[in-house]
């Protein structure tokens, strides 16, 4: 005999359908579905639907985004974009800075630097939500979790231990950026073609003269300081330097278009002595230790030869050729020549000559 469904109320032990709540005649041949027994297929196949859009539901809202990526637009708030931000700040910033760090340019260290320090700030922060999203990825994948909910955090864990360890990985090359790039020296300028150094009497002053000008130091040379000229020329060709050997602010200096110039405070102001010299491409001045009075200089080109002041530059007077070949370096050394005065030594591109500076 067929199945039938009556209309009356539930009696004994009668089975109902799982749909519309009626008494089942025939539970044996009633369909069946997830457990339920239903009066008839229309309505367990209803039944089925209903469970299967509720599960997606479900999946849908436990299916969380990662704490590192932004929600849709529709829902997105400033919080958000401050996770984003934090998260990826810390790599990119040190990103920009590593070039700018090694770049060698005291401007650009110093932007470097400056970015440094606020990747320092953003890593704090950007590694916590780092974390929050692993430990999320990892709780999804421990606890039998959605199927979809599962798939987001095996994309979001390695991407976030990826970005983890890429800002740790910026953070160790920063730190062992070379000091001299982070600390650029302050105040020291390219030299070009140094041709003298010279250290006052009272081992406090170091000058320096080059191809670009006359500097001094009172570092040691950690730190130079250009020294004003009064020449035509922004950037004198300074050949020699001769400092008084007991009054340190007294110096002399001879440059390759100037002459001779003389300063007696230590290089704040300046004078020309070039009173009878033969030309102005002076290429060595030596001062007598004995007679700190007593100079010679050597020009070269027009009016080429070694002349001697005897009263500190006021006026010169020629007395001798000069040695052969291009003199690189003049010096009055204190040894006696037995005829009453000392040697006058010159380094040439020849070699080293000397001469009894009373010709």
């Amino acid at each position: 005999m067929g199945s039938f469904v009556t209309n009356g109320p539930a009696l004994g032990s009668a089975v109902h359908c799982a749909s519309c709540g009626q008494a089942i005649g025939d539970p044996g041949g009633a369909p069946e579905r997830f457990g339920e027994r239903f009066c008839c297929d229309a309505h367990a196949e209803e039944f089925v639907a209903d469970v299967r859009s509720a599960r997606i539901r479900e999946a849908t809202r436990a299916v969380e985004p990662s704490h590192c990526a932004l929600p849709p637009s529709g829902r997105r708030t400033w919080g958000d974009v401050l996770k984003r931000g934090a998260c990826w700040g810390a790599p990119l910033l040190l990103l920009l800075a590593l070039p700018l760090l090694w770049s060698g340019s005291a401007v650009a260290a110093a932007g470097g630097s400056l970015l440094s320090v606020l990747a320092v700030l953003a890593c704090p922060l950007g590694m916590y939500f780092m974390m929050r999203a692993m430990a999320g990825s990892g709780h999804a994948s421990d606890h039998r979790a959605e199927p979809a909910k599962a798939e987001a955090a095996k994309k979001d864990g390695p991407t976030s231990i990826g970005v983890a360890l890429l800002a740790v990985a910026l953070a160790a090359a920063a730190a062992v950026t070379p000091a001299e790039a982070r600390e650029p020296a302050q105040g020291a300028p390219a030299f070009e073609h140094v041709h003298a150094l010279a250290l006052d009497a009272r081992g406090r002053v170091l000058w320096l003269g080059a191809h670009t000008g006359l500097y001094r130091s009172e570092d040691g040379g950690r730190s130079w300081t250009k020294v004003a000229l009064p020449v035509a020329h922004h950037e004198p060709d300074v050949m020699a330097i001769a400092i008084h050997p007991t009054e340190p602010d007294l110096v002399y200096v001879g440059t390759h278009e100037a002459g001779v110039l003389r300063s007696t405070d230590g290089g704040r102001t300046w004078r020309a002595a070039n009173t009878g010299l033969g030309g102005l491409d002076v290429h060595g001045l030596a001062i007598d230790p004995n007679t700190p009075i007593k100079l010679h200089a050597l020009v070269r080109d027009r009016g080429a030869g070694v002349y001697r002041t005897l009263d500190g530059g006021a006026k010169w007077v020629r007395v001798d050729d000069g040695p052969a070949g291009e003199t690189k370096v003049l010096a009055s050394v204190n040894i006696a020549t037995g005829m009453g005065g000392i040697f006058l030594y010159a380094g040439t591109a020849e070699g080293l000559q000397r001469n009894p500076d009373c010709f």
